[in-house]
């Protein structure tokens, strides 16, 4: 499922479509984490993306199943609440936002986690987080959340001393919280297959 941070074995495990550039070996040398892709599956392979230092330095690849050594769902960290357990000189703004946040998705009895630089860092223990960094966040439900509860959401959200990016994660894509629970008409899906305008009926 796309967010999920998967744990390889080496760097020549992933397969790809051009050279990677030398940081690549580099970061999964540090980390050997990737994450799922929201991207078709290729012959058996598995979408992934290995993660820089540097916010542009990002690379698209393809793992094979078989050599998944460990999986982590952004939920698995959401339930662990391992940042309660970090260090104070880790304890980024965008960390320290998790108690908050978490006490706001128990209100609405929404599966929820973590992702991006948090969600890295919280897995893997690789120092990410900046001072500058947003929260990245995901709600995977199966069902459709009611507007009113999306509305609420929003509002609830905005007490977070952080930004907060959060995606509805649902059986045939993503939206953003914030276009679901606006006035627009349509609201932009990102499906494996790129992005399209549907209806919130269509969701």
């Amino acid at each position: 499922m796309p967010h999920y941070l998967l744990r390889l074995g080496k760097a020549k495990d992933l397969v790809t479509d051009v050279t990677p550039p030398e940081w690549v070996g580099e970061s999964l040398c540090i980390a050997p984490w990737v994450v799922v892709r929201r991207a078709p599956v290729k012959n058996g392979l598995i979408p992934v993306g290995v993660r820089g230092k540097e916010r542009k330095q990002r690379f698209a690849a393809y793992l094979p199943p078989g050599l998944v050594q460990e999986q982590i769902s952004p939920e698995r960290l959401a339930v662990a609440r391992d940042w309660q357990k970090m260090r104070r000189s880790r304890f980024q703004q965008a960390i320290a936002a998790l108690d908050v946040v978490k006490a706001i998705m128990e209100r609405v009895s929404l599966s929820w986690g973590p992702v991006g630089s948090v969600g890295f860092e919280l897995a893997t223990g690789v120092p990410v987080v900046k001072p500058t960094s947003d929260l990245d966040l995901i709600l995977r439900t199966p069902d459709e959340i009611p507007y009113e509860t999306a509305h609420w959401l929003v509002r609830a959200l905005e007490v977070v001393p952080v930004r907060v990016d959060v995606q509805i994660e649902t059986a045939i894509g993503a939206v953003a919280l914030t276009e679901y629970a606006g006035e627009g008409e349509k609201i932009l899906l990102r499906t494996m297959n790129g992005p399209v305008l549907i209806t919130r009926e269509e969701l």
